[in-house]
């Protein structure tokens, strides 16, 4: 067995005070909860306050690009999921008479829906990544259609020279 007690720094854990507080838990949380209020404070002066970042967070969310706000130009029937193997786009159906007037087409960024009896009402999708050209499938059911689409993989590198002028 290990002599642990030979050590030259051998204090015993009760009298230790790494924070400088005194020995009491009570001083640490008082210190703690004094440093919260300042920092998330009410009265609009702390960094975290409620008048300083609310036009913060109104700014960030107007130059977030709309498919990540969930407001991609479409109506709120319609849901996209990513995975890391596939983005799933689900389509709430009313009429089922509507489903065979409905065309489907994508490119590797983009799902088009299309109404073949009125087309001037095509909806665009932008896909949150690349997608591959084949391998899509749509499945309707219960009022919901679910399209599948697999991501590509774009492992393809190019070289390219550095030049010392």
């Amino acid at each position: 067995m290990f002599p642990w007690n030979m050590f030259p720094f051998n204090v015993k854990q009760n009298e230790m005070n790494p924070f400088g507080f005194g020995s009491s838990n009570s001083n640490i949380d008082e210190h703690v909860q004094k440093m919260l209020s300042q920092v998330f404070s009410q009265d609009g002066n702390g960094p975290f306050s409620q008048t300083f970042m609310k036009p913060l967070l109104d700014q960030m969310q107007q130059a977030m690009p709309s498919s990540f706000q969930g407001q991609n130009n479409q109506s709120n029937d319609i849901q996209m999921f990513e995975t890391f193997e596939n983005i799933i786009i689900r389509i709430t159906i009313k009429d089922e008479d509507w489903l065979e007037k409905l065309k489907l087409y994508h490119t590797t960024n983009q799902v088009f829906l299309e109404n073949t009896s009125d087309p001037s009402k095509q909806q665009t999708i932008t896909l949150p990544a690349i997608v591959q050209k084949k391998g899509a499938t749509a499945i309707y059911k219960e009022g919901i259609i679910e399209l599948t689409l697999r991501k590509k993989t774009d492992m393809q590198f190019t070289e390219v020279d550095v030049t010392k002028r």
